[in-house]
Formats: structure tokens, C-alpha cells, sequence
């Protein structure tokens, strides 16, 4: 069981890139970089960024992973403590919201490190994507299912084989 449930990358840093398995601002927006003409320095201050979130989102999971455990562990026993439940679940929140906040600050340090210009040039392509301009379908809630998912039933854009 994955410890932060169905789409949890999608809300703390970017949707998940199942055509080329990649998530987060550095890897679905990737292609969104490319675009923008970045300087030699731009590309290494980035770079950096994206290390760093790496590492430090490795290990917030991994924390994470261990409040999840507690709650299996607590829920499975003979007697359930439902205060030791309750505070599990209160730590695995906070992890949650400390991922979150790490990831605004490297989306900022991000933004930072463009031009107005390049900025402008990012949010065309990601509106872009988002209406599945770009070719991409993007992940769940993106394209041109419109609420329904990529594709999904009940928007413009809806699969046939999808119901």
C-alpha cells in the first residue's frame, strides 16, 4: 500500500508522467523547460533544486511511510488504541503539509530563477497542457476529459472505451 494514497504526488508536486514515468515540477514540467531558452546558469541553479527536492522528498516519504505503518500496526492489533490511531494520523497529516511547503519553496526558487519573460512562457505551456494542446494528456484531472480524468467519459475529448 503506497502511504499517502492515490495521487498524492499529483497534489505535492506536479502529476505523475506515466508515458515516461516521471512526477513532480522537474519531471512532468521538463519538457515545459526545455522550451525556455535557459541560461547556463539557470540550468545548474535548477538542477541543484531538483537534487535537493530528491533527497529531502525521499526522506519525508520515507517518515511518512512510517506513520502509515503505525496505523496498519495499531488498526490490526487485538485492541485498537484509537488514541495511538489518532496520533499517527496526526503525524502522517503534518508530514504531509511539511512535503507540501518544501515543495512551494522549490516551485518559488524555481520562479525565482526565470525571467518575467520565461515565467510567461511557462504558464502558456502549462495552460496549454492543461487543455491537452500539447499532445500530452498530463495526468488525472488534466486534458480534455474536463473532470472526468485524461480522455475520460462526459467531457470534450471523452474515450469510447472508457465508461
Amino acid at each position: 500500500m503506497f502511504p499517502f494514497g492515490k495521487g498524492f504526488g499529483k497534489r505535492c508536486g506536479g502529476p505523475w508522467d506515466h508515458e515516461h514515468g516521471r512526477h513532480g515540477m522537474f519531471g512532468g514540467f521538463s519538457d515545459l523547460l526545455q522550451d525556455l531558452d535557459l541560461t547556463d546558469d539557470q540550468v545548474e541553479r535548477i538542477a541543484e533544486l531538483k537534487a535537493e527536492g530528491m533527497g529531502e522528498g525521499m526522506r519525508m516519504m520515507s517518515e511518512g511511510g512510517q506513520y502509515f505503518k503505525q496505523i496498519v500496526r495499531e488498526l490490526t492489533k487485538e485492541t485498537i488504541d484509537k488514541d495511538k490511531v489518532r496520533e499517527a494520523h496526526k503525524n502522517l497529516r503534518e508530514q504531509k503539509i511539511k512535503m507540501g511547503d518544501a515543495m512551494l519553496e522549490r516551485a518559488l526558487a524555481v520562479s525565482e530563477t526565470l525571467t518575467p519573460e520565461q515565467r510567461k512562457k511557462l504558464k502558456r505551456g502549462m495552460q496549454r497542457r492543461f487543455l491537452g494542446l500539447d499532445g500530452h494528456r498530463g495526468g488525472p484531472g488534466f486534458g480534455p476529459g474536463f473532470g472526468f480524468g485524461p480522455g475520460g467519459p462526459g467531457g470534450p475529448g471523452g474515450r469510447p472505451d472508457h465508461r
